[in-house]
């Protein structure tokens, strides 16, 4: 498709919108100038403070306290506005005298920037689309011991509007960046927690290339989980005056989004600035995708600082004219650009530069309300690590779009010419295919054993997406749907898959892809979607045996042999009989233990029950709270059924009967004992566990996980009761 430039002819009417007015608009704004900063370093105590914090969904109080530090002292000539100019050089300077103190810190440039582009109306004109370029990256160290990870994007509530995202810059393998264009898909909370595609995290520009998919995780069904009542007059964060997102990176470099806000006509015409908020959330010890406190994570919340959100005069915890966005006015703004913050004043801002590929420091720091990662996490103080961070950006950002209006006039041009676009033209022209030489090229279809199978797959979607494409159509038109309509009703092919293993359950598959809309995938991908061997509380050594058998005695092979696979099996059942028995942790399942007040009824939850009863018997090696632990099966619902097996539990069997089934806690009583957590520190299962563990039950819910995918070969399985089947014992082989 040819460029297209854009020139004048039609005036364009001018009606009562509350925006920007002006005659001319300018492609290419000059960009101003930030004011001269001066910044010293040096030494300073401070006092104990104590900073009312919410974290989770519970107010606390933070203390934060600090010995002799680094105080951070910035003096300004004048205002600074928003956007700048500046120099790779420049963003990524660090300062002579945290060097030569303090050469454990490097600093990188900042971490987040959110840079406001104009907007513009809908081709319908129906809407106004407002546009902004988001770069973002995690702050990290050389032991890989510790990062902040996973952005909050957070955007006014307005009725009728949607967020759109696209990736528009990744990295590759080596960290080079790469600039893409590729729509980023919108997931729920539970969608995010029950997928295992990491779609959540930026992928690299390889991964696009294999088919990864970016997505963008909408947090409301996390907020509305977390919001407690009993804080709603005090604390409005989650009282859904904005939408929040979530996104994460592996890359230790800048990546970069462009987010688009498109607004009814009717709600752009009462606000003349529309700003977002985008802010890291988690501090954690180990890189990956969206954070949490189950993983071990530290939420930066719980410092006012880095809050969103802050406590207004009236008392009340707000995000400000965040969530109202007609209330941003020209004292926020200039020069089209964001100078002070729309939400919790303590934000600082960070100067545009145009580039995604760099992020500029942050501007007008005053050290008083800063944000500064290195000296709260007292960084220095560990000399024998590296941490790439910076004392110049609090790790959040906030800008504004605005649409400009006005008389002018446009016309289109084909660009290097003097032609104008005709009402209809083709954008795709027909030419033949040459070769290096400039011959004509032969193409030998022969020459690749399977681009025969292509050239037959790919006309075969062809003919089929034409007719499926005429079908909807006729749909359309049958149903007096708007013709201007009918475009949005679309199908086409996708994949090309070798072969595909179906499952009763929908959203359960294996796939083995060799094209993905026409182009070649060199070696085929396998794709195992859904099934719950693949799950993370899954043991790592489970899913790469049922993966062994997906790829060796499945996809591989010219014809499955059902008796192979079976046999297995057993063999895998003999082998996990035996680790259980030698007390490994090898084959457990691993889970995440929030803290019991993170649940409504904490102990009808399995892992606060499997905590409760280890933490009673191993008092010299309890869990604490929150954690990732190891799940044991037992059965032992009823005090009658622990009193006929209590010569198992030998000399445990006294404390399991005061601290369990003699609680005072009513539910802990009549629960019993079904299961029993285990630290992830431990070598080896104590021996009370060995003696008494459901081993049955705990290998055949192992086995069960791959039951779909036996259940897809044949009649291997019985079920036994709603939900629950297992492998049959009477099979002819």
């Amino acid at each position: 498709m040819k460029k297209i430039t854009k020139f004048g002819i039609i005036t364009m009417s001018v009606f009562a919108l509350n925006l920007v007015s002006q005659s001319v608009v300018q492609a290419n704004e000059k960009l101003s100038e930030v004011a001269d900063t001066s910044v010293t370093l040096g030494n300073t105590s401070s006092s104990e403070s104590e900073n009312s914090s919410i974290r989770g969904d519970k107010l606390v109080e933070i203390s934060n306290s600090s010995d002799s530090s680094t105080k951070l002292e910035v003096t300004t000539t004048e205002n600074s506005t928003r956007p700048v100019e500046t120099t790779e050089a420049s963003s990524q300077h660090t300062t002579e005298t945290d060097t030569s103190k303090h050469n454990n810190i490097i600093d990188e440039g900042g971490y987040v920037n959110v840079e406001g582009l104009p907007a513009h109306f809908t081709e319908d004109g129906k809407s106004v689309v407002y546009n902004y370029t988001v770069a973002f990256k995690g702050m990290h160290s050389s032991d890989r011991g510790q990062t902040v990870r996973d952005i909050r994007i957070r955007i006014p509530k307005i009725a009728g509007a949607k967020a759109d995202f696209t990736l528009i810059g990744t990295r590759d393998a080596n960290e080079n960046p790469v600039s893409v264009n590729v729509p980023m898909k919108e997931r729920s909370y539970n969608e995010y927690r029950e997928s295992t595609d990491e779609g959540e995290i930026v992928p690299t520009s390889e991964e696009l290339a294999d088919g990864k998919k970016p997505s963008v995780v909408n947090m409301k069904e996390y907020e509305d989980s977390a919001f407690d009542p009993d804080y709603y007059d005090y604390y409005e964060a989650y009282n859904d005056r904005v939408r929040t997102y979530a996104l994460s990176s592996k890359t230790l470099r800048s990546t970069a989004f462009r987010v688009s806000v498109t607004v009814p006509l009717e709600e752009a015409k009462k606000i003349k600035y529309l700003p977002i908020d985008v802010r890291f959330a988690w501090k954690c010890s180990q890189e990956g995708g969206i954070g949490s406190y189950e993983e071990g994570c530290q939420s930066l919340e719980e410092y006012h600082q880095i809050q969103p959100y802050y406590q207004a005069s009236n008392g009340k915890m707000t995000y400000g004219v965040l969530a109202n966005p007609s209330l941003v006015d020209d004292t926020y703004v200039q020069n089209d650009h964001l100078i002070r913050s729309v939400s919790n004043p303590t934000t600082h801002i960070t100067p545009n530069n145009g580039d995604w590929k760099t992020i500029p420091h942050d501007v007008n720091i005053n050290p008083e309300t800063f944000f500064n990662y290195v000296k709260i996490f007292t960084l220095k103080a560990n000399p024998a690590v590296k941490y790439y961070a910076s004392e110049f950006e609090d790790m959040a950002d906030q800008d504004v779009s605005t649409l400009h209006y006005g008389d002018v006039v446009v016309d289109y041009v084909i660009k290097g010419t003097n032609q104008s676009i005709k009402e209809t033209y083709k954008d795709t022209p027909l030419t033949s295919i040459y070769g290096s030489d400039g011959n004509l090229v032969t193409y030998n279809a022969a020459e690749n054993e399977d681009e025969l199978d292509f050239i037959c797959c790919n006309i075969m979607a062809y003919i089929l997406t034409r007719y499926s494409q005429c079908f909807l159509e006729r749909y359309c038109q049958d149903v007096n749907m708007p013709a201007d309509q009918h475009k949005r009703i679309n199908m086409k092919n996708e994949f090309y898959n070798l072969t595909m293993i179906l499952t009763p359950k929908k959203k359960r598959y294996v796939s083995y892809t060799r094209l993905q809309e026409g182009q070649l995938i060199d070696p085929p991908m396998v794709k195992i979607s859904g099934l719950d061997f693949i799950k993370s509380t899954t043991s790592d050594d489970v899913k790469s045996f049922f993966t062994s058998i997906i790829h060796d005695d499945i996809l591989n092979v010219d014809e499955i042999n059902v008796s192979t696979i079976i046999r297995k099996i057993k063999n895998f059942r003999e082998i996990l009989r035996s680790s259980f028995l030698n007390g490994e942790l090898t084959y457990l399942n691993l889970v995440s233990a929030k803290e019991p007040e993170a649940y409504k009824k904490p102990y009808s939850q399995q892992a606060i029950k499997a905590t409760i009863v280890w933490n009673a018997v191993e008092k010299n090696r309890l869990i604490n709270l929150p954690e990732k632990i190891f799940i044991v099966k037992m059965d032992y619902k009823t005090e009658k059924r622990f009193n006929d097996n209590i010569d198992r539990f030998g000399d445990v069997a006294d404390i399991i009967r005061k601290e369990i089934f003699e609680s005072p806690i009513g539910e802990i009583a009549k629960g019993g004992i079904t299961v029993v957590g285990i630290p992830q520190n431990i070598d080896r299962l104590p021996q009370w566990v060995i003696d008494t563990m459901d081993i049955d039950t705990m290998v055949d819910d192992i086995i069960s996980k791959f039951n779909p995918i036996l259940e897809s070969l044949g009649d291997i399985t019985l079920r036994t009761r709603s939900g629950t089947s297992h492998m049959s014992n009477i099979i002819d082989l």
